[in-house]
């Protein structure tokens, strides 16, 4: 879900976490980081498996 402040988009959870005062920045940690890539794998994966079986 997205919302739109100022030309901008915004996702809800940004804004849920600046409600709370939570600091959403993009400053990624390795762990964060290498699970951010691992999850782009496995659904890049997942995605040309579905493909695939629906071709067939």
């Amino acid at each position: 879900m997205m919302f739109a402040v100022k030309d901008k988009l915004l996702p809800i959870s940004v804004f849920v976490g600046w409600i709370l005062g939570q600091p959403m920045d993009l400053n990624f940690q390795l762990f964060e980081t290498a699970m951010l890539f691992m999850t782009v794998l496995v659904v890049a994966f997942m995605l040309q498996l579905c493909i695939s079986v629906t071709k067939n």
